[in-house]
Order: structure tokens, then sequence, then C-alpha cells
């Protein structure tokens, strides 16, 4: 037995397409629309600068011993994290935006 409800069957809400958000999207560009105000809602410079510290720590380990589980979980937390901080979906992009707001949080 179907449930009707305002957004319509349960069938109906299984088809329906998956809600993006700009920091979801791979590939979205940065001029689009949708990813004004993502800026906004970087995190701080200080906290920016921790976490940029710790992936490059963690890579220089990472590059000495590879085999190390702990660590290579500890880089994807963080680059996750940096990720979600900078509104982006991908690390590269990910360490240029901090890279760039940092610069930009910088006195002149």
């Amino acid at each position: 037995m179907r449930t009707q409800n305002r957004r319509g069957t349960d069938t109906e809400r299984r088809r329906e397409a998956p809600r993006t958000t700009p920091w979801t999207t791979p590939g979205r560009p940065p001029d689009d629309p949708r990813m004004r105000g993502a800026e906004d809602m970087m995190a701080h410079p200080d906290t920016l600068r921790e976490l940029l510290a710790r992936y490059e720590a963690l890579r220089i380990h990472i590059r000495r011993r590879p085999e190390d589980p702990e660590r290579r979980r500890e880089i994807d937390d963080v680059s996750y994290t940096l990720c979600v901080s900078t509104a982006t979906c991908d690390i590269r992009e990910a360490l240029a935006a901090a890279r760039r707001h940092i610069g930009a949080a910088e006195p002149t």
C-alpha cells in the first residue's frame, strides 16, 4: 500500500533526482550562481592553517611509510575536512581555496 504525503507517493519520491549542493557536485564551475556565498561559509583562516599543516605533515609521513594504514585514514579525514571547510569536492581545489582564503586574510 502506498502512502500519500505532500511530496507524493513513496514510489514517486524514489524517482526524484538527488538534491545537490555546490560542494557535492563535481565539476561545477566557480562562477556558478549556486556557489555564491560559499566563501562566506569557509572556515576561519587559523583553522585552515592547522588543516594545511596537518595535511602536509601526513603527506610527508606517507611518502616515507606508504604502508601505514593509520596515517592513510588520518589523511583521508583531513582531506575530507579541508573539502568541507572550503566548500569544494576535490583535495587539490580545497588546498588552493584554503591557501587563497588564508592569503586574503593576511594583513596588507
